[in-house]
């Protein structure tokens, strides 16, 4: 364990959603703890937004704090002293913003990270000009070129998956240092990689997104790409026919955003539907079918077949340009719910190696960065920081904005 050094003795946490207990454990709360680290975790969400998300019942530690009141919540960001480090969870836009100028007033160091990398650029471009030219893509390029332009401190670190991992930080400095890790997934292969469970090569599993229903899309304000009435039972003779030409059986891992009462409605019928174990099924799967999840890293990592699915209420939207994105990346089959009859070949079967070692160089695990989990990485990196060099000396305007 490395010992804290002077001047680096607290991590506060800045969230845009309230602390739900799966993201306790993502980010290494009892980690970092363990490495001398104070830790705390601050939900700004119910003045970010103006329907702020839920994540049924919050996790609540003795570093908890929530704010309703934006006026409190920047001032005690402004605060923060030169003792702590802040992570920005979250993207730097025009609603966040607030959050980042508290920042530059601070004396604190902080970070932003982003541990879900997906080929978002592959997938902007298979987008149809109308889509493009929505709101939220003129909103993208506020965000990409008149955001980097205003002046806020830029941050000292940023925590990256892997290659492809994309921010918009608020301004760079040669000083801001890169911490590249792995994405979220990694840490779970690390911790079962010695003790996978054996393949079943007749159980696929499926990557539920909970489309229909997604409560993302009711927070950005967005219509979801499927209605439940008729992704269903598309799914549901999806799963019929293939269960039944291959003689294979189907689990479903259930997204944890799914509402309670999801697996008691059994939407996919009479099929296993598990929560909490995406990682362990896909790993013992011979099979995985999925949209844009980022959970196909479990099965990129391991090596799985991956056959994509889309829907003809799709077509046009964010998620079937992300979906044959992926698709194309891994040399994957992309099939059609609405329109074709399943003929998988030998897809069901085989995976084209270099195509998966490249996603999971670009989106899973940069080479050569260290075989730790992501935040034993990240609390060797703040504790090394030290106090000999002081947020005025990496960055001269902080407190100036």
């Amino acid at each position: 364990m490395t010992e804290p050094a002077p001047g680096v003795v607290k991590v506060v946490f800045l969230l845009s959603a309230p602390l739900s207990e799966r993201d306790y454990q993502r980010f290494g709360f009892e980690l970092l703890h363990a490495n001398g680290l104070h830790v705390e975790a601050w939900d700004l969400s119910p003045w970010i937004w103006r329907n702020p998300p839920t994540a049924g019942q919050p996790r609540i530690f003795a570093g908890s704090r929530q704010f309703e009141s934006r006026n409190a919540a920047l001032a005690a960001i402004a605060g923060v002293g030169p003792d702590t480090i802040a992570v920005a969870v979250m993207f730097y836009n025009l609603r966040t913003r607030p959050v980042f100028k508290a920042l530059s007033r601070s004396q604190a160091r902080y970070a932003m990270i982003n541990l879900h990398a997906l080929p978002t650029a592959a997938a902007r471009r298979r987008m149809p000009l109308p889509a493009l030219l929505r709101w939220r893509a003129v909103t993208a390029a506020l965000n990409r070129f008149w955001l980097p332009c205003l002046p806020v401190r830029p941050p000292h670190f940023l925590i990256a998956a892997a290659e492809a991992s994309t921010m918009v930080p608020p301004g760079r400095s040669p000083e801001t240092d890169w911490i590249w890790t792995h994405a979220l997934d990694y840490d779970l292969y690390l911790e079962q990689r010695e003790r996978l469970p054996p393949a079943e090569p007749g159980l696929a599993v499926f990557l539920d997104e909970f489309l229909p229903s997604h409560p993302d899309y009711a927070l950005l304000g967005e219509r979801p790409p499927v209605t439940p009435e008729n992704y269903f039972p598309a799914l549901r003779s999806l799963f019929d026919a293939i269960e039944l030409q291959y003689g294979i059986h189907t689990a479903v891992a259930v997204h944890p955003s799914a509402a309670a009462g999801y697996e008691q409605a059994a939407p996919f019928g009479v099929r296993e539907m598990r929560r909490g174990a995406t990682g362990e099924m896909v790993f013992k799967a011979g099979l995985v079918f999925c949209h844009c999840s980022t959970s196909v890293d479990f099965a990129v990592m391991v090596r799985k077949p991956v056959i994509f699915l889309v829907t003809d209420e799709m077509a046009g939207t964010g998620a079937w340009a992300l979906t044959h994105a992926m698709a194309a990346l891994l040399r994957r089959p992309v099939i059609n719910l609405n329109r074709e009859t399943p003929q998988l070949g030998d897809a069901w079967q085989t995976v084209d190696e270099a195509a998966y070692a490249n996603y999971e160089r670009l989106y899973i695990k940069k080479p050569g960065t260290p075989e730790l989990p992501i935040w034993q990485n990240v609390a060797n990196r703040f504790l090394a920081a030290g106090s000999d060099r002081t947020v005025a000396e990496m960055h001269p305007h902080a407190g100036r904005n």
